[in-house]
Order: structure tokens, then C-alpha cells, then sequence
């Protein structure tokens, strides 16, 4: 039977670390932005501007993540349709 991909599994968890901490700082942005104030010297359209520049890289970290989710659970499928076999016989 195949074995799971623990390094894969790990690198899955971090990911997920990362983007959750990379969603806290949108949703902090946003609400700055959405306040009108300037924040750290920046006009409200400069702070758009950034917010509007790290969305795409959010976007690309979550269709990575769950391109290594799709490849690890098949991983998962593979294993267990292998146990089911070796457990029918």
C-alpha cells in the first residue's frame, strides 16, 4: 500500500498557518481602509493600493493549498481502497 506523504501533510499545515495569518492582516487593512484614516502615513488610497496588491498573492496561496489538499487526500483514497483490499481477502 502507498504511504501517506507526511512532508506534503506538514507543509499543508503551515500553509494553512500562514494563510490565516495573511486573511487577519486583510481583514485588519480592510477595516483601516474602510475607516478613512490614515494609517502608518498613508492616505487611504495608498493603503488600497497595498491591500489590492497582496489579494492576488492570498488568491495564488489558496489555490496552492488546496491543489496539496486534492493531492494528499487521493493520497488517502489510494491508501485506504489498498487496505480495503488487503482486508477483504
Amino acid at each position: 500500500c502507498p504511504q501517506l506523504d507526511e512532508v506534503l501533510h506538514d507543509k499543508i499545515n503551515v500553509e494553512k498557518n500562514a494563510i490565516e495569518v495573511m486573511k487577519a492582516d486583510l481583514d485588519t487593512r480592510k477595516a483601516r481602509i474602510d475607516s478613512g484614516a490614515m494609517y502608518d502615513g498613508k492616505t487611504t488610497n495608498e493603503q488600497k493600493a497595498e491591500y489590492n496588491n497582496i489579494i492576488p498573492v492570498y488568491n495564488q496561496m489558496l489555490i496552492n493549498l488546496n491543489n496539496e489538499r486534492d493531492t494528499y487526500n487521493a493520497n488517502v483514497i489510494a491508501l485506504n481502497s489498498c487496505i480495503d483490499l488487503y482486508a477483504a481477502k
